[in-house]
Parts: C-alpha cells; structure tokens; sequence
C-alpha cells in the first residue's frame, strides 16, 4: 500500500532528519553515513538511544528527563539480569540536528563487543520500540554508522516508501542525501 503523498513527504524528512543529526559526547561523535570512528578496542560497537520524544512527537522537557531516567533504570535493568555487565559501557549522550530542525535530544552511548551485539541485537531493539523510539543509530566496526529503525510499523513505513533496505542498511544514507528536499 503507497502511502499518500503529503505523508511520504513527511517520513522523508524525518528520515533524512534522523540521517543528517549527529549524536555525540565528550569523547565520541556518530554522524550517520560516515565510517564508525576508531574506539580504544576496534571491536567496539556503539549505539545510541534515546526516550525521549516517542514516535517522534514532542515532549516537554520534564517528561523527557523522566523518561530518559526510567531507560536508564530499565537499561540497569538489562545490564545485570542478561547481559555480561563487564564488557559494556554506558554514557550520557546528545542528538542535535545541525540545522536545529528538531529539539537536542538527550540519550546514552552503549559500548559493547561486537559479539555481544551480535547476541543481543534483539532486546536493545526491542527496548527502544518499547520506549516508542522510531530508531536507534548503530556504529559497528569498520562499517558506516547507521540509523537502524526499531518499531516495526515505521519500519514497515519506510520499506513502503523505498526509505529502508531491511538487507542493506548503509544504502539509506545515499537515499536519502539524493532525496529531494522537503519544504
């Protein structure tokens, strides 16, 4: 099923939005398209996630820091019931989008081997749908950093629309950089 027009043109500029924010710290900055930067352990991958702002809809800034507190909790959560707590690493993190198109957004760097991603690609997947987060970004060695579609009806949206390569994820960068600009 195609999706009208006007609405296309909204999930393109939101896509390409998600595609042009860099996400950063102190110590790390992810830009989607462009190659995972070289950490300490080369093995290293790198996600960024967020609860703020679910599906994209706007929050006022108390009910994202109450959000962003209860995913730190349930990542806490995550660390000490299933995961190896000692092979990863958690930092507070940024997203600004360089025109100021959408609000900064606060959120948290994860850092893990790649084999425990590799293992565990599920459930960080599955918690950021679960806090209404359309995307996480994900920073995999040797490979460019990508926005990586989480809940499975945006998902579905952008493979309707050509936006989303379920096999090919490092083509949407080139999507959407040629894509037309929305107005």
């Amino acid at each position: 099923m195609a999706l009208p027009h006007t609405k296309q043109k909204e999930l393109q500029a939101l896509w390409r939005a998600y595609w042009e924010t860099p996400y950063f710290n102190q110590r790390i900055q992810l830009v989607p398209g462009q190659k995972t930067p070289v950490t300490p352990d080369s093995d290293t991958v790198t996600l960024w996630l967020t609860a703020e702002n679910p599906h994209s809809q706007p929050c006022d800034k108390e009910e994202n820091q109450r959000r962003n507190q209860h995913l730190a909790s349930e990542i806490t959560k995550l660390l000490t019931k299933s995961l190896p707590q000692e092979l990863i690493h958690v930092e507070a993190a940024t997203a600004r989008h360089p025109n100021h198109q959408w609000p900064a957004e606060q959120g948290f760097f994860v850092f893990m081997p790649a084999a425990v991603w590799a293992q565990t690609r599920s459930e960080w997947e599955t918690l950021a749908a679960r806090w209404g987060q359309n995307a996480i970004v994900v920073a995999e060695p040797g490979k460019p950093v990508i926005v990586m579609p989480t809940d499975p009806m945006f998902r579905q949206q952008l493979t309707s629309a050509g936006l989303w390569s379920p096999g090919r994820p490092e083509k949407d960068s080139s999507v959407i950089n040629h894509a037309p600009a929305s107005h």
